[in-house]
């Protein structure tokens, strides 16, 4: 009678799989800044792209930082389409990383913080991935390429 198969097994973060974790994140980190290379050699005065699509992402990363600064509403802004104005809800912004880049941009402007983003956050799905393969791939070199191609897909 063959065996039952039982749960699948709990992978520890041992000595071998903390150091292979780390390389991953490290590798994975260093494609997302190697891919927009041309943005970091003037950061504050290079975009990280050739598209005019962008430029309202970068609006969006200054706007937050400045309503919190002057205690206007971070939802609705008349800065765009004056008189009307824009809900920024409804629009394609990004709080949550316009808020935990606003120290970057109040320090160093809302282009250094759009070339962070772009570089750091396919890393971030590709380290995340790999994390997640852990429990269903056994192999790591599997588990690396998978996440390479989840974070750094035709999406990027």
């Amino acid at each position: 009678m063959p065996p039952e198969a039982g749960p699948a097994p709990v992978h520890r973060l041992g000595a071998r799989n903390g150091w292979v974790v780390a390389a991953a994140a490290a590798l994975y980190l260093a494609a997302g800044f190697a891919l927009w290379w041309h943005a970091w050699r003037a950061p504050g005065s290079t975009i990280a792209t050739a598209s005019a699509d962008p430029d309202q992402n970068v609006w969006w990363l200054a706007f937050l930082p400045h309503a919190l600064g002057h205690a206007m509403s971070p939802f609705f802004t008349r800065a765009m389409y004056f008189p009307s104005g824009v809900n920024v809800v409804s629009n394609t912004s990004f709080p949550a990383v316009a808020l935990l880049l606003s120290p970057v941009t109040a320090l160093f402007g809302p282009l250094v913080s759009f070339n962070l983003a772009v570089s750091v956050v396919p890393a971030a799905n590709a380290f995340t991935a790999f994390v997640v393969f852990r429990r269903y791939v056994q192999w790591d070199a599997a588990r690396f390429v998978g996440a390479l191609l989840y974070g750094f897909g035709p999406f990027v």
